[in-house]
């Protein structure tokens, strides 16, 4: 399966991956048991560098520093009605910690 091939790239402390909103992405990756990590995440370098300026979406950064217009589509992600990740995602990892007991 792919993603058994792409587990030890994305999850190799070692290389960085960068993606515009990748909490979204390593959501989805979580749910089929792939931690990613580390991560840059192009929108919140924006907002950083940024804030209040412009929107920090992909669309508008495209045609801000690469000077493109991207191509939407009815059935991207993008143009899909906006939910809080915390409702998108859900994560079936437990807690690495054990619970603290009183003293």
């Amino acid at each position: 399966m792919v993603i058994d091939k792409l587990k030890p790239l994305l999850e190799d402390p070692a290389v960085l991956k960068v993606g515009q909103n990748i909490k979204y992405d390593m959501c989805v990756f979580r749910r089929h048991g792939v931690e990613i990590g580390p991560v840059d995440d192009t929108m919140l370098l924006s907002f950083v560098l940024d804030a209040g300026k412009h929107n920090h979406g992909m669309d508008e950064l495209a045609k801000q520093y690469l000077g493109q217009e991207t191509i939407s589509s009815p059935t991207s992600p993008a143009a899909a009605p906006s939910r809080s990740a915390s409702t998108r995602c859900r994560s079936t990892r437990r807690a690495t910690t054990p619970p603290r007991t009183p003293t």
